[in-house]
């Protein structure tokens, strides 16, 4: 069984690992530079290959392998959800070091933290509905939802209040 792993660009993955299951049997490896792998002297079987990288979402193919037979296996990987912005305070100056939580159905799924330019990137393992909420020490935590899907980015940015601070506009 041998193959290539691409992204959707058409580009390697490299240290992608693939698995390579049937019943108890179990055999792995990951691709090289070039995207590519091998397993030689697979027995004639079904077996399930799974094809794991960081960035990337996983995905699982069933084959059949014939005895004596070359079985070409050729992956393109999804890049998993990205979810990036920009966290703000009220007088538009950027606010490093607060935390970007990402709460899914089973709860907490990642957490990331804000560059000195306020600037986030976190990858997310699935596609869904989220609660993304950015928290800073002295400042109100606030949430937005998203849903994100494999392969695209979500920009979501947030501008926090400082605890206390009154904001408005007064007239007479």
């Amino acid at each position: 069984i041998y193959g290539i792993v691409k992204n959707i660009n058409g580009m390697p993955i490299s240290n992608c690992t693939v698995l390579l299951t049937k019943d108890t049997f179990a055999e792995i490896t990951t691709t090289n530079g070039e995207g590519e792998f091998l397993f030689a002297n697979v027995p004639s079987g079904n077996y399930s290959l799974k094809f794991s990288a960081e960035e990337y979402m996983s995905k699982i193919v069933n084959i059949h392998v014939e005895n004596g037979q070359e079985t070409a296996v050729n992956m393109t990987l999804l890049t998993k959800p990205i979810i990036r912005g920009e966290i703000v305070d009220n007088f538009g100056i950027p606010i490093k070091n607060a935390t970007i939580s990402v709460i899914g159905k089973q709860g907490r799924v990642a957490t990331g933290y804000s560059d000195f330019h306020g600037y986030y990137e976190i990858y997310v393992g699935r596609e869904e509905y989220f609660i993304i909420e950015a928290s800073c020490e002295g400042f109100v935590p606030k949430t937005k939802g998203v849903y994100v899907s494999a392969g695209n980015i979500s920009y979501i940015n947030f501008t926090l209040i400082k605890h206390g601070f009154i904001n408005g506009t007064v007239t007479d």
